[in-house]
């Protein structure tokens, strides 16, 4: 796998993100950003994205939640990121709903 990532990233230009991580190389177009992705499900699914809740911890997640009512910064995140989310919590205390 590193070596197909190491090739993939001598090749790539300015429209893809190549990312290997846990054994795993992820090729995205850099247009397909985290709030693009969001809004696509909510489209697809009929989703009223008031009822949707986002959780970032990155600079790349300040446009998904900068656009969500119900935004939510991991307490590892910058003070930057958590500005732009409506909440911040620790995940690991994240509510779990069982049927």
């Amino acid at each position: 796998m590193t070596r197909l990532y190491q090739r993939l990233s001598q090749k790539q230009d300015d429209k893809y993100h190549i990312l290997f991580e846990d054994g795993i190389v992820s090729l995205t177009d850099k247009a397909a950003t985290k709030l693009f992705g969001i809004l696509h499900l909510c489209n697809q699914l009929k989703l009223n994205q008031n009822g949707v809740m986002v959780i970032g911890n990155g600079e790349n997640d300040i446009e998904m939640l900068s656009r969500f009512n119900h935004s939510v910064a991991v307490l590892s995140a910058s003070n930057e990121v958590k500005r732009h989310a409506a909440y911040t919590m620790d995940i690991k205390h994240r509510p779990i709903f069982i049927k």
